[in-house]
């Protein structure tokens, strides 16, 4: 689980996979990547009463990509789950995917955002896999998943090398596509709930938004779905404010409705404007090119 200044709500995800049903030897590995407000004290304080937690600093290796690299490095366990700070699992979730890993090599589970947020911030971000996979940017008929809920043998794992640390996001979708075309499907585990939180403030949620529509360009161009900055600068602008122009029909005390929209515009100007890291060029077998060893 990686964790960057997360002290609101780490204790209470914590907490949540330490209740967790003991069917089966496990840890926790937290993975700080330079927490600055705390975190590692309440991680620390859960630790004392609890020995299957573990904080690993990852501070010298910034980025979820690397912080979960480094994590599963540092374990020995067959299986391994990944999900976030900021989020909370669900009774029996692994339980749930341990048994589903044990019938397929990478799994997924389902994202629940009615228990964390309030239904007027639950109206304007769209939740995703909800009721099944998500489908991946590229290449076409692929699908992928989020790590706020995800799965892996860690002989996979090992195999595809981790996550590409060069992803800012999207390092979930290109971890899944590329277990496909090793040959792997992904199963879904609609048992195996994680409660999502979404960002709190709509500052915070359009950042995320850019950096999704970044992620997503990226994954595209890497496996061959072509680069949208060939297309015409203004045929791009137009797809960008599209949404803005539909918020226009939504009732000015429709907040929530035009927060979604403006989302929605953010995402896509990251998808057609987001640069995208050096060597994400496709190639002719789909694939990225070299990547560092995880």
């Amino acid at each position: 689980m990686p964790v960057l200044n997360g002290a609101a709500t780490v204790e209470e995800q914590l907490r949540a996979l330490l209740g967790q049903r003991r069917d089966s030897d496990w840890c926790v590995v937290v993975a700080d990547n330079g927490s600055s407000d705390g975190t590692q004290e309440v991680v620390r304080e859960l630790a004392l009463s609890d020995e299957r937690l573990r904080l690993l600093d990852v501070s010298d290796r910034r980025g979820a990509a690397a912080a979960r690299n480094l994590a599963v490095l540092r374990t020995s366990s067959e299986y391994v789950l990944f999900c976030d700070s900021d989020d909370v699992v669900g009774v029996d979730w692994i339980p749930q995917m341990r048994g589903a890993l044990s019938r397929s090599a990478i799994v997924a589970g389902r994202l629940d955002g009615t228990r964390l947020n309030p239904v007027r911030r639950q109206r304007w971000r769209h939740i995703p896999q909800t009721d099944g996979l998500q489908h991946a940017a590229a290449p076409e008929g692929l699908m992928s998943a989020s790590a706020q809920n995800l799965g892996i043998r860690r002989d996979l794992f090992a195999s595809l090398r981790g996550f590409d640390e060069r992803y800012v996001t999207y390092e979930d979708s290109d971890l899944c596509v590329r277990a496909q075309l090793a040959g792997e499907s992904i199963a879904f585990v609609p048992g195996a709930v994680v409660h999502l939180r979404v960002r709190g403030t709509l500052t915070s949620g359009l950042r995320q938004a850019y950096r999704y529509g970044r992620g997503r360009r990226t994954l595209a161009t890497a496996y061959g779905s072509g680069d949208p900055g060939r297309e015409r600068f203004w045929s791009r602008v137009l797809r960008t404010v599209r949404p803005l122009l539909g918020a226009a029909k939504v009732s000015v005390l429709d907040r929530e409705g035009a927060a979604s929209a403006l989302w929605f515009a953010v995402f896509t100007w990251g998808c057609e404007f987001g640069s995208v890291f050096p060597g994400a060029t496709s190639r002719g077998d789909g694939r990225v090119g070299s990547r560092k060893q995880a």
